[in-house]
């Protein structure tokens, strides 16, 4: 990229030069709030729902503040969870008419816990169904639907996991805790 821009300037191209600095900016804070776990698999989940976000006119913010170094629950078992809270999340904000919409992930860990959060400014869960939700067949959606949560669920109480949802008129928030120890519960 500095001979590219060594040579937009030794040509005097000082437009083309600032245009591409600011577009390789943009590449590299995309991958750098993105790209930080440990897991190539969350990784790739995560930019690609970035993408799928920004196509939508979604603002997807990613705040990663462990790299989940030593999470024994494999790559592609976390992209089950986060991949259906996070394609819940976007399903409910699909009204463009909604005055915000944001999807927050937050990836984290404490001393006993992996942790992850994943909050939505849509539409508020009404506090009767708080419950259901996690049920097998539940769906607001058509019919055939109705097992993501439910294999979120499963797969986080399989490992010794929790997974808990608040809904108000903030927006929805999906947060869960594995255990750092295998055969510990939360």
């Amino acid at each position: 990229h500095m001979q590219v821009v060594f040579g937009l300037i030794g040509m005097g191209e000082y437009k083309e030069a600032q245009d591409y600095i600011e577009r390789v900016y943009g590449d590299i804070q995309f991958v750098s709030r993105v790209l930080k776990t440990a897991s190539p698999a969350v990784n790739a989940l995560l930019a690609a729902k970035a993408a799928d976000c920004e196509e939508r006119g979604i603002r997807m913010e990613v705040r990663i503040r462990s790299a989940w170094q030593g999470l024994a629950l494999p790559g592609w078992e976390m992209c089950r969870v986060l991949g259906n809270l996070i394609d819940n999340a976007i399903d409910a904000m699909a009204d463009p008419a909604l005055p915000r919409r944001e999807l927050l992930v937050e990836i984290g860990e404490d001393i006993h816990a992996f942790t992850f959060r994943v909050f939505n400014t849509g539409s508020r869960i009404p506090p009767e169904r708080l419950e259901e939700i996690f049920e097998r067949g539940y769906t607001t959606k058509s019919a055939g639907r109705g097992m993501g949560l439910s294999i979120v669920a499963e797969i986080m109480e399989e490992n010794g996991g929790v997974i808990h949802v608040t809904s108000d008129g903030t927006g929805t928030a999906f947060s869960g805790r594995l255990p750092k120890t295998p055969q510990e519960s939360l």
